[in-house]
């Protein structure tokens, strides 16, 4: 397969300042939940591209005691335990557990929502990677080394301006589907 002009292939890590998993504090240690401010995310919270939200908090305490990870804004989180391939991007500084990865892309290299985009393109193949233990996973070293394609940034803005634009349009004919199900329309 020719590449066009400018695009590479590149290894995660190449592209990435960082790429390593979150941890959870010690649940039976209250200084370490209770009245916490910095977001612990879950694999349930990864619900939509920008995650802004997160169903538990910890405190510094927690943080600085354990193998969690506090992940910039701008992040880009994968899924690599259990439930594999959710992905979204971090609205606020936030920490995770060790079911999610973090990936901290080099903006120099990639646009962090090209980077979203590719992973959502790419979980299939990623997944096809799993070591199957007691739940499957991915582990960072597949994660790190997974190869994906990349344009000049200006093409990558380009490809997020159409797949944004495409989801919007997505949304809106599912708008338009329910408002026009009869079957909806009848119970009204």
């Amino acid at each position: 397969m020719k590449m066009q002009d400018g695009w590479t292939r590149v290894k995660l890590k190449d592209i990435a300042e960082s790429i390593s998993a979150g941890g959870t504090p010690r649940r039976n240690v209250k200084e370490y939940w209770g009245n916490g401010h910095i977001p612990w995310l879950k694999i349930s919270d990864l619900k939509s591209v920008y995650i802004s939200k997160s169903g538990e908090k910890i405190t510094q305490k927690g943080l600085e005691n354990s193998s969690a990870k506090l992940f910039p804004k701008g992040a880009v989180l994968f899924s690599i335990f259990a439930t594999l391939g959710a992905v979204g991007i971090v609205e606020k500084a936030s920490t995770t557990n060790q079911a999610i990865a973090g990936i901290v892309p080099n903006n120099n290299l990639i646009d962090t929502k090209y980077l979203y985009y590719s992973l959502k393109a790419e979980r299939k193949n990623i997944i096809a990677k799993k070591t199957h233990a007691t739940q499957d996973n991915i582990n960072l070293t597949i994660l790190r080394n997974h190869e994906i394609f990349i344009p000049p940034l200006e093409t990558q803005k380009k490809i997020v301006s159409a797949l944004e634009k495409a989801e919007q349009l997505k949304q809106w004919r599912n708008e338009s589907d329910k408002l026009t199900d009869w079957r909806c329309l009848a119970t009204q």
